[in-house]
């Protein structure tokens, strides 16, 4: 079963707001001798290598790892990303749409669901969190949208705070009087605090309003001051940028105790390395949560997979449909009373609508990428 690299697509995805709000992501599919196609999605970042800040940066990672990937067997994943790591290096976001993808063909091949390839599932459906609005809006408008989550039947909540301590701790308020007590409440403060005495004041305040997890309140980089943070306050603290390798992990939050939970994407490596991240964090009795990071269909149907061989699920990520005003999917991901169904077809269980994913590339430039790529 030897693989091939069939094409390479860099597209803008229309913004929840506005065709202003964009984001540039990699479509990579990977093609066996056999007719099979596995798909899967990379996305420019700021913390992987410099290359990776840009979709035309991964593509051409892509295009040096092919060289690997090129008539060489997809069951050898664990060799064959041995031998990336000599072409391309630390490239993580560029190897997690190579991993997405081949464990994708990979479960094509077998006609199994990708759950069953990583040990089988405790569930058929997925809790969905719902993201109170991504501006810091005032607490009369957060009352709002926290009586729609409610009203649509969602148990888990996501506030972004970290603008002003004091005008978060206002607006955790109003979310909670409009969520009530029996709707689990998370803030996500992007590392805004300055420091973790004011992280530390700031948390303290939420925790009577019912807050269970707050991630990154500080600096990834702060290490000794997310340590502060998580031994003063009774939150679990989240790590997101404190431990987006799993050496990180094992370092910052194990060792240092820097958090009490940690944010593991798949964007961040892959599949294969996001479940070894999740075997330390509970071994290690960390909190694992598993996230998509505004995704497109692909990368939220891979953090389904992953999420359905998890026992203990603590708290969900974004694991509903993308937030985008659309996706490039056949059949679009549903939400239904707060929950997402996860699928039984063979691989991720997702299919491109390839009519939007040649809609939304930015056809001249990914073309001119994709050549020397495209091995047909």
């Amino acid at each position: 079963m030897a693989t091939r690299l069939s094409g390479l697509w860099s597209g803008p995805k229309v913004g929840t707001e506005s065709e202003k709000n964009v984001a540039t992501h990699v479509v990579i599919k990977i093609h066996s001798d056999d007719g099979l196609v596995g798909i899967g999605e990379s996305q420019p970042t700021r913390h992987g290598s410099a290359e990776e800040t840009t979709a035309t940066g991964i593509i051409k990672l892509t295009q040096k790892a092919s060289t690997v990937l090129i008539n060489n067997d997809p069951h050898q994943r664990e060799l064959l990303f041995d031998k990336l790591d000599q072409v391309v290096g630390p490239c993580p976001a560029t190897k997690a749409g190579i991993d997405t993808a081949l464990f994708d063909l990979i479960g094509k091949w077998s006609d199994k669901p990708m759950f069953e390839l990583l040990g089988g599932n405790f569930r058929d459906k997925l809790p969905v969190e719902f993201l109170l609005t991504e501006k810091m809006a005032a607490p009369d408008k957060l009352t709002e949208e926290a009586a729609k989550a409610t009203k649509l039947g969602y148990a888990f909540v996501e506030l972004k705070v970290g603008a002003d301590p004091k005008l978060d701790v206002q607006r955790v308020c109003a979310a909670r009087e409009a969520l009530g007590n029996k709707v689990s409440l998370k803030v996500d403060v992007n590392a805004r605090y300055p420091n973790a005495s004011v992280a530390i004041q700031t948390i303290r305040k939420m925790e009577k309003y019912g807050v269970e997890f707050v991630e990154q309140p500080l600096d990834g980089s702060d290490i000794k001051g997310m340590a502060k943070v998580t031994a003063a306050t009774d939150l679990n603290i989240i790590a997101d940028t404190t431990a987006l390798t799993l050496r990180a992990l094992v370092e910052n939050v194990v060792r240092r105790k820097a958090a009490d939970a940690v944010h593991i994407k798949l964007c961040n490596g892959g599949i294969a390395m996001a479940m070894k991240m999740i075997s330390v964090a509970e071994a290690a009795e960390i909190i694992p949560i598993v996230g998509a990071s505004y995704a497109f269909g692909v990368g939220i149907a891979a953090a389904h997979q992953i999420a359905a061989t998890m026992q203990n699920l603590h708290r969900p990520d974004h694991y509903g449909r993308p937030y985008y005003a659309d996706d490039i999917l056949s059949t679009p991901i549903k939400e239904k009373n707060g929950y997402v169904s996860i699928s039984r077809k063979a691989g991720l269980g997702v299919d491109l609508e390839e009519s939007k994913v040649t809609a939304f590339t930015r056809r001249q430039r990914a073309d001119e990428l994709n050549r020397g790529l495209l091995n047909r």
